[in-house]
């Protein structure tokens, strides 16, 4: 059984995503094999996009939800548009002030907040996926420029392994804001 694509890349060479408006008779590639695939959005099953049936794929589920997440979260926020992306986090019980005004104000453990609201907070300006994260040797999935100079966002996309313990200790020494986010396909198929 084939995996279900939710992006391909048309004509022009922009990443396109299956939510989107879609015209027919337009060429979409693979991202992974660069091999011509096709739009099928149709009204009985998840809309995706699709190798011809005699190709044989080697990216697998995990793959193509890591690669489609950090560009799909990139081109929101180059788009300004992260509002309908709530993403959910837990609090934690490992800071003794928060548990305490979490009990006092009521406020359980997890909350949400948007991909706007964390690009609000920060100030960032745009992003780019796969791109070295300045003084270090570290690529981030997903670096957001913040419109103060020199100051960034890194956006880590958790599927099948977490950051490593090197990257995480040169955000924490440095005081390098980062997110690690873990994604999944809701019941529509969207990120």
């Amino acid at each position: 059984m084939g995996v279900k694509l939710h992006c391909a890349y048309d004509d022009t060479g922009d990443l396109v995503f299956i939510k989107d408006r879609i015209e027919k008779n337009r060429l979409f590639y693979c991202p992974y094999c660069k091999e011509e695939v096709f739009s099928k959005k149709g009204t009985i099953r998840e809309h995706h996009f699709s190798h011809k049936p005699d190709t044989e794929r080697s990216a697998n589920f995990e793959t193509i939800l890591h690669f489609e997440s950090k560009h799909y979260l990139a081109k929101k926020i180059n788009e300004n548009d992260g509002e309908g992306i709530e993403l959910p986090f837990d609090l934690g019980e490992y800071i003794p002030a928060l548990e305490l005004l979490k009990k006092r104000a009521g406020i359980s453990d997890q909350t949400t907040i948007s991909l706007s609201e964390i690009k609000s907070f920060y100030d960032v300006t745009s992003a780019l996926t796969e791109t070295v994260i300045p003084g270090s040797q570290f690529i981030a999935d997903i670096l957001g420029f913040i419109k103060e100079d020199n100051k960034n966002l890194a956006i880590e996309v958790f599927v099948s392994h977490e950051s490593d313990n090197g990257k995480i200790k040169f955000f924490k020494l440095k005081h390098f804001p980062y997110l690690e986010l873990i994604p999944f396909h809701n019941e529509k198929g969207e990120i």
